[in-house]
């Protein structure tokens, strides 16, 4: 396995220094198809807030049972001076292809977007588009097909 998944991102910060290879191969394939060429095309940083989670810290995060981010094939990301719908348009430009891009509006910053890559070459990539809502008192959230 590379020492790297990608020409822009360590395994370190995708937070997956001590995973399986199977999920290393995973997020070699989200950088190589979306976080390396939003790099690229931004031509600046692009910082991971969350990258792999083993099930306890996805379960500690509120993580959803079926996060991608448990099998390597997600990440959230922000970049200084951009808001998540800015990001989110430029994930749609920049980004070969990915499965889901969801973005999470303003919640007294500027947001975030999640983006995953399907890794398994028998599935196809949805190109799928959300924007999540603000949470809720419960802290759960919904979400609407919307593109930014």
């Amino acid at each position: 396995m590379s020492r790297r998944p990608g020409d822009h991102f360590t395994f370190a910060e995708l937070r997956a220094t001590d995973a399986p290879d199977a999920v290393k191969s995973a997020l070699t394939l989200l950088c190589w198809h979306v976080l390396d060429p939003l790099r690229r095309g931004l031509g600046r940083s692009v910082r991971v807030t969350s990258g792999w989670r083993p099930p306890t810290r996805n379960a500690a995060s509120g993580g959803a049972q079926t996060s991608q981010h448990l099998t390597g094939e997600a990440a959230d990301v922000v970049v200084e001076g951009m808001t998540a719908r800015e990001l989110a348009r430029a994930v749609m430009q920049h980004a070969e292809t990915w499965d889901q891009l969801i973005w999470y509006p303003d919640e007294g910053g500027p947001g975030w977007v999640h983006v995953s890559y399907e890794s398994d070459p028998k599935r196809t990539q949805r190109r799928q588009v959300l924007r999540a809502s603000a949470k809720l008192a419960s802290g759960a959230r919904s979400y609407r097909v919307e593109t930014p």
